[in-house]
Order: structure tokens, then sequence, then C-alpha cells
């Protein structure tokens, strides 16, 4: 199964920030910004890559880091 295809059967519980890494929204401790790179924090202590075009998909969940 693609990934796509398995978030798109979470109901919307999460999101994918990167082309193999899927999030829950509640995992999500905050976002930080190395030079032009975001990553996301998460509440287990591992950080994540954001793809560029997963942004404006955070910014709705108001984590932009400004």
């Amino acid at each position: 199964m693609r990934l796509s295809d398995a978030v798109s059967r979470t109901g919307g519980e999460g999101l994918q920030v990167h082309r193999s890494w899927w999030v829950a929204k509640g995992a999500i401790r905050h976002m930080s910004r190395e030079r032009r790179n975001l990553r996301l924090n998460l509440l287990n202590g591992l950080e994540l890559p954001v793809a560029r075009r997963a942004v404006t998909r955070l910014k709705d969940l108001d984590l932009d880091p400004g």
C-alpha cells in the first residue's frame, strides 16, 4: 500500500509531512526551523523532516515557527 493511501484511511488524525513520514497531530510538540529547513519535534523525542509542500498544512495547525 502506498503511504498516501494509508494516510487517506486515517480519517484526518494526522498528516503526511514528508514522503516517508506520517505523524499523528497529537504527537507534535512543536515545529522548529534549521536554516531554511523545517523540522517537527515530537513528544517521543523524534525530529522529523518537513517537506515544503507540507508547510501549508502545518500552518493550518498553527505550528508555523515564524
